[in-house]
Parts: structure tokens; C-alpha cells; sequence
């Protein structure tokens, strides 16, 4: 096993793995439902973003086999998986729509999304890969929310517009994929 393979690899799921937000998704769909609004609504207010990303997952719940996939960074993540790797889906949307992305793919040793556990963005989700997975491994996002998440890392992979933030990136970079990457919907 090679010295990357030994480090675990967690990646992001909206804008990374895939081309698309899940949260923006769910809210497109409700839109054309507008009498769940107000619904939706008392569901943030009383619990946050976390629950209302519940809510839209369960009330509008996506096909993972339609929604669009960053064909290079699946590729990769298949070589890797084949290398021995392990791979951690870790996300701040619904963990109902990342377990259903995790089974589709069936590439990952671990899901986890956001709910009761709380919104997975930022130091959070940094924190809990640490409990979670342990101090050392490899972060795959595309923001500068994931920024948190980098400084705690021993090593990245960016995708979409992150590919801008190499220079401020404290980790060294594994690879990366850019905005303009081919999207592709992988067979399960």
C-alpha cells in the first residue's frame, strides 16, 4: 500500500463529487410545489438548516442515478478505491441524499451527512472527520468553506472554483479538477 493510499480520503459531496447543490435542488423542486413553503419554513425556523435539508430529502427526495457526477474526480476515486484507499463520503447535506449517493456509487467506506449530528460545514465537519476518521487524511471540497477543513489536512484535492485557492491552501495538493469537468452519471 502506498503512502497515499494509507491516508484516507473524505470527500465533499455538493459541487465536488457532484456538479450541483442538493440544497438548491430540493429548494428548485419546492418551489414548484408551492404549498409546502410554508411547511418548509416552520422546518427552518425551528431547526435550523440541517432540519429543513431533512425535510426537502424527504418530501422531494433525488434519484441519485440523474443528478450529475464530476466524471474525472469519480474516475479518480475508482483508481484509488482499487488501490486499497479507503473513501469517506462526508457532507453537509441531508445524510438521507449521502447515503443514497454512497450506495449508488458503492465506492465509499462511511457516509455521513448533515443532521442530528448538525450542519457538516467548516470546523465541524473538520472536527468530526478527526473523531470520526482520525488525524490524518485527504479532503476533497470546492469552497471556501472548506477552507476549515483544509488546515486540519494532511492533503487536498480541489474541485470546481477551489482550484483558485491552491495559494492559500496549507496542505499539500493531491490533485485537481476543475470547473469545466464533464459530468457523467456512473452506472451503480
Amino acid at each position: 500500500m502506498t503512502d497515499r493510499a494509507s491516508l484516507p480520503l473524505c470527500v465533499d459531496l455538493d459541487e465536488t463529487l457532484l456538479l450541483d447543490d442538493t440544497f438548491r435542488l430540493g429548494l428548485k423542486r419546492l418551489w414548484r410545489d408551492p404549498l409546502r413553503i410554508p411547511a418548509f419554513l416552520v422546518r427552518l425556523a425551528a431547526g435550523g438548516r440541517p432540519a429543513a435539508k431533512d425535510w426537502l430529502a424527504e418530501k422531494f427526495p433525488l434519484d441519485p442515478a440523474t443528478l450529475r457526477y464530476r466524471g474525472a474526480l469519480v474516475a479518480y476515486l475508482r483508481a484509488e478505491k482499487a488501490s486499497g484507499r479507503k473513501l469517506y463520503l462526508v457532507s453537509a447535506a441531508s445524510q438521507k441524499i449521502v447515503d443514497a449517493v454512497a450506495r449508488h456509487l458503492g465506492l465509499f467506506d462511511g457516509a455521513y451527512g448533515s443532521g442530528a449530528r448538525g450542519n457538516l460545514k467548516g470546523r465541524r465537519k473538520a472536527a468530526f472527520i478527526i473523531e470520526k476518521i482520525g488525524p490524518r487524511f485527504c479532503y476533497a471540497g470546492d469552497s471556501h468553506a472548506d477552507l476549515a477543513v483544509w488546515n486540519r489536512a494532511s492533503a487536498a484535492i480541489l474541485c470546481g472554483k477551489a482550484v483558485t485557492l491552491r495559494a492559500a491552501l496549507r496542505p499539500a495538493v493531491e490533485a485537481a479538477f476543475g470547473r469545466r469537468d464533464r459530468h457523467h452519471r456512473p452506472a451503480a
